[in-house]
């Protein structure tokens, strides 16, 4: 079903991680989790416990929105295991929302709020659209452990 995409607004996760309006947030995780996708629960659990609450700088994790429905997450995070780059991690759209351009919105978001100059990884093994989805946005395969993509800097999306 087509939806517009001027009611959809991209915005930090931070308000939906704290209070009451973390509800929103754990009705997506439970979408991907009836996909067998559990990275969103692992965001909102590593933000409660205070693992990995996207603070350090460069990092955001961000909800794209619809009539205060959450209906996608995406973060930037340093990466762990490749020195002075940064990683896009528990990137997710709900399936009823998905090829209608959010998860490039979302994605596009996140690139240019790293930082200039840095080279950003991605882990694309959660679905068969994933490597093609990032490989438009100028990421290339990679032979990593943990790691299926890379973007380097300047990287021109195809």
């Amino acid at each position: 079903m087509w939806r517009p995409m001027t009611d959809i607004a991209i915005v930090p996760a931070d308000t939906f991680l704290a209070g009451d309006r973390r509800i929103e947030l754990d009705q997506l995780a439970h979408a991907a989790e009836s996909e067998g996708i559990g990275n969103v629960r692992v965001a909102i659990d590593q933000w409660i416990n205070g693992e990995q609450k996207f603070t350090q700088p460069g990092e955001s994790l961000l909800v794209a929105t619809q009539a205060d429905r959450v209906i996608a997450i995406g973060g930037l995070t340093v990466c762990p295991t490749v020195l002075g780059a940064f990683r896009v991690r528990r990137f997710y759209v709900h399936l009823r929302w998905r090829r209608q351009g959010i998860a490039a919105r979302l994605a596009t978001q996140l690139l240019s709020a790293a930082p200039p100059g840095v080279p950003i990884t991605c882990n694309a093994g959660a679905s068969a659209a994933a490597p093609p989805f990032w490989e438009a946005l100028g990421f290339v395969p990679v032979d990593r452990p943990g790691i299926t993509h890379i973007r380097q800097p300047n990287s021109p999306a195809r």
